[in-house]
Formats: C-alpha cells, sequence, structure tokens
C-alpha cells in the first residue's frame, strides 16, 4: 500500500477548511478512481472519508481495505453458481491470500 501522509478524508472535511474548489476537486478523483475500479472488476462496498485517503500532495486515493469484491465474467475462471453474468468473490481469494489486508 502506498503510504498516504495526508491522512483520511474524514479528518481532512472534519477540519472543515476545504474550499468549494478542493471538495470538487476530491470528488471528482474519487469518481475516477471508483471508475477506475469498476473497470477492473472490483466492487468496493464501503466508500467512506475514512477509507479515502490523501496523499502529500493532495490527491485522493481509494483503499482497499475492508470489504471489496472481485467481480468475473461467467467465461472467465469458475462458472456462476447462478448463471448470472457476474460472479462475486472476495479480494483475498483472488489474492490467495487471506491476511492481505492484516
Amino acid at each position: 500500500m502506498e503510504y498516504c501522509p495526508g491522512g483520511d478524508l474524514y479528518a481532512a472535511i472534519k477540519k472543515g477548511n476545504m474550499s468549494v474548489g478542493e471538495v470538487e476537486c476530491c470528488f471528482k478523483q474519487i469518481l475516477k478512481g471508483v471508475e477506475y475500479l469498476h473497470s477492473m472488476g472490483v466492487a468496493h462496498r464501503d466508500i467512506k472519508p475514512e477509507n479515502l485517503l490523501l496523499d502529500g500532495r493532495g490527491h485522493v486515493k481509494v483503499s482497499l481495505r475492508g470489504v471489496v469484491l472481485v467481480l468475473e465474467r461467467k467465461a472467465d475462471r469458475r462458472p456462476c453458481p447462478d448463471h448470472r453474468l457476474w460472479c462475486f468473490r472476495r479480494l483475498q481469494d483472488v489474492l490467495g491470500e487471506e491476511d492481505a489486508f492484516e
């Protein structure tokens, strides 16, 4: 995981000194980050300010700790038991490391 010395977005919001431009910039970065995760077949399931980190330059980073699922197409490695287009898998199962986020 990348080191993010800016802390989480919750702390930045709580300080109360973010300008409208900074808030809009963060929001756009969050949308781009979630869009990227979805394009890679990852569903976060717990987007909240505490899981959004700020690097040293104020860029928002989406933390993948906690509740994330990896979506796979039916044509990929394993069939869906209920024949839906997408299957849900825990990120730890895909990585093969149960304690990957401990």
